[in-house]
Order: C-alpha cells, then structure tokens, then sequence
C-alpha cells in the first residue's frame, strides 16, 4: 500500500475549488494523501474504506470528509467488482486558504477542517439534506458553485449526524523507504484475507523476520496485521448478515474463520453484538450485485 504524495489541482478557471466524478468498474488499494482536504461521497459501489488506522465498510450514500494529508484509500469489495455495475464516487477537493478567509464568520468551518484531520463521515439517513447540497455543488456554477460549498461545509460543522474515524494516537508516517513493502503486504491482505493467512507467511513476502515485521506494519498501518485482517473479515461478514440469508456458520468460515467460536468472540468483540442479533435488526433486504 504505497502512501504516495499526490499532486493535485484543486483550482479550475471558473472556482476556487476542484470537483469531478469518478466512474470506474473497481477500486484497488492506492494509499495516498494529498495537502488538498477531501470531501468523497459514494453514488454507488461497496467495499472498504481506509483513512488512516480506521477500516470501515461504505456502501452507497457514504459521505466522509478527509482532512489535509491524512492518508486514504477506497477499495471496492469483491462482490461488488463481480457485478455488473460500476463505482460512482463525486470528489470535492480544495485547499482551506483558496475557500475561506480569517473573518469570524468562518470558525466554525475552520473548526471542521481541524476535525477533519481525523477523518469525519456523516450519515445521510439522519441529515437528509447533505444530498441536495451535494447535488447544487455539482450542477452550480462560479459564485452559486462557491456558495453550495460553503453551505454544505456549514451543515458538516452543525450536523450532529457525523462521526470521528482515526484513533486518538495514529501519527501519520510519511517515509519512502518500505513503501514497496506496504504496497505489497496490503495487496496481498486485501486479496486472500478470507483464506487463512500467518504473519510467517506474510513477513517472507518482504523478507523480513517476523517480530520486525509486526513492529513495521504496526508503526506504518496504526494497526496489528491480525487487528487489518479481522477488520476485513468481520466487514465482509457484517455485509453478508445484513444483504443474504446465508447461514450464520457459512458466514462465519467463509469470512475466514477455522470455527465458529472464534467468528463469535471476535464478531462480539469488535461490534459489541452478536451476529444473530446483528442480522435481525440490519438485515435491509438482499442484494445480489452478481448478475
């Protein structure tokens, strides 16, 4: 997962600010940051989203907010590349300078933006309105365009419908030198985290011994290669309980776990429910993307 510098042009000849739509059949691992801060919100697709140490599954209608240079990367599920449809994702990108000045009418926004460091997403299912902004940022042009933003940004910094990502204690760690290596670890995590996988395995793919490597990993992701792999695994598996009728022990091997107690303890664990509970209360009705 190479945490690439990513140059950017966040200006156009009519606004202050960059926006565009991507549309694209998949999303692989690509860990960048840039200076710009980064409003993405997902039209269509599912996966995982990683902002820092924070792995979350997004599906439509995730809107985040991703402040300057904090790592990121979208990653399209499996299932989903599988189907017929294709990502849509809307960016917005701007430097804070380029959109605000110092007036005192403006803290609350620069108040945001310094959250934002953090990662924040916001749910549309509490705060209806974020789609309508959204949609006046993307048809407006020159100071209505200007304006929609600003508004928008506005309901971030008021809506209580919003959450922090990143930990407390993640650094960002900026260094060149083992990006192969995290690019290639990360790949290899996010392509076979469903088989079973040991960290004998995992370090031998960088050539390094095994406590070095756990420090290593630990150091640039925030995160222990078991805690990364169960944060995929019990995402898949909260995917499956809420949009199939699969049983719950299918579900549970074909996450990745050797056995249904442990799919339990660590399900219990890391959402704090069990997954029958879990499934009566988010089951929304299946979606078959595989067509």
């Amino acid at each position: 997962m190479r945490v690439g510098y990513q140059k950017l042009s966040s200006k156009t000849s009519e606004n202050s600010f960059g926006d565009f739509w991507v549309k694209v059949k998949s999303f692989g691992v690509h860990w960048h940051y840039h200076p710009e801060v980064e409003i993405c919100y997902i039209k269509q697709g599912e996966g995982h989203r990683i902002i820092g140490d924070s792995i979350e599954p997004f599906t439509r209608d995730d809107l985040v907010l991703v402040g300057s240079n904090l790592p990121h990367t979208w990653v399209s599920s499996e299932i989903f590349n599988k189907s017929s449809k294709h990502m849509e994702v809307y960016v917005i990108q701007f430097h804070a300078k380029d959109i605000l000045n110092q007036s005192i009418e403006f803290k609350g926004l620069f108040d945001l933006l310094d959250r934002s460091k953090r990662g924040l997403s916001f749910d549309l299912t509490k705060e209806k309105k974020f789609k309508s902004l959204l949609l006046k940022v993307d048809k407006r042009t020159g100071l209505e365009k200007y304006l929609a933003l600003i508004n928008l940004l506005n309901l971030m910094a008021t809506s209580e419908a919003r959450k922090e990502l990143v930990s407390k204690v993640y650094v960002p760690d900026y260094s060149k030198k083992a990006e192969g290596r995290i690019e290639k670890v990360c790949n290899y995590l996010h392509d076979n985290y469903r088989e079973r996988i040991t960290i004998e395995e995992v370090s031998d793919l960088v050539s390094m011994n095994q406590a070095s490597f756990c420090r290593f990993f630990k150091k640039y992701i925030g995160k222990t290669v078991i805690e990364y792999i169960n944060d995929l695994r019990i995402n898949y598996a909260c995917y499956q309980l809420q949009n199939s009728s699969i049983p719950i022990y299918k579900i549970a091997f074909d996450s990745g776990y050797q056995s249904i107690t442990q799919f339990n303890k660590v399900f219990k664990r890391m959402v704090n429910d069990t997954p029958k509970n879990y499934r009566s209360l988010n089951q929304t009705g299946f979606v078959d993307f595989i067509k």
